[in-house]
């Protein structure tokens, strides 16, 4: 969930990013300096299947975020983009056990890197919980709040490595406003976490991290000017 340079990027004036509440800090899974919501996130397409013996069986597409937008703010505001928010079709079963199999790659910035495929998965998941109301047009509102992934795991590859950890990805709420006037609060928290990742009687990485913590209320009142 690395972030890219540009995407909404901060600029001077009203929505630019202050040191220390909107920074981000470095080390694992560390990103660039990003901006107001999206571009401190990136994009995240895939696909899975989750299978539970004879419990059930999960599968499911999606796409959390994609979309191009462009902001200015100055004596006048102008924003353009498109957006889709989430997309998909799920079925979800979660029973006391899972079996999962497939192959994942484990960054953690200047500590290394771990590739590996694992066989067993149990624990406890919610995929998402949440509501929310999107609209667009000449004014786009939106509203909500939403938990994106959290849960607790053990996983166990063999007699070779162990992880269990805890996590949780996304949580938050905000409220956007974009009219004559433009509204925006929110409260995020987007990665933290601790993990233990045992290789064979070798210990790879123990630690904590936390990729971005922060909280911000703006308020701000500005004409908006828009192109035909």
């Amino acid at each position: 969930m690395s972030c890219t340079q540009g995407a909404m990027s901060c600029t001077e004036g009203a929505m630019s990013c202050t040191q220390g509440a909107m920074s981000c800090t470095q080390g694992a899974m560390s990103c660039t300096q990003g901006a107001m919501y999206s571009g401190s996130y990136g994009q995240y397409r895939g696909s899975y299947e989750l299978y539970s013996g004879s419990y059930g069986q999960y599968r499911g597409s999606y796409e959390l975020y994609t979309g191009s937008y462009e902001l200015y703010t100055g004596s006048y505001g102008k924003y353009r983009g498109s957006y889709e928010l989430y997309t998909g079709s799920y079925e979800l079963y979660s029973g006391s056990y899972e079996l999962y199999t497939g192959s994942y790659e484990l960054y953690t910035g200047s500590y290394g890197q771990y590739r590996g495929s694992y066989e067993l998965y149990s624990g406890s998941y919610e995929l998402y919980t949440g509501s929310y109301e999107l609209y667009t047009g000449s004014y786009g509102q939106y509203r909500g709040s939403y938990e994106l992934y959290t849960g607790s795991y053990e996983l166990y590859t063999g007699s070779y490595g162990q992880y269990r950890g805890s996590y949780e990805l996304y949580t938050g709420s905000y409220e956007l406003y974009r009219g004559s006037y433009e509204l925006y609060r929110g409260s995020y928290e987007l990665y933290r976490g601790s993990y233990e990742l045992y290789t064979g009687s070798y210990e790879l990485y123990t630690g904590s991290y936390e990729l971005y913590t922060g909280s911000y209320v703006q308020w701000e009142l500005r004409p908006v000017h828009r192109e035909l």
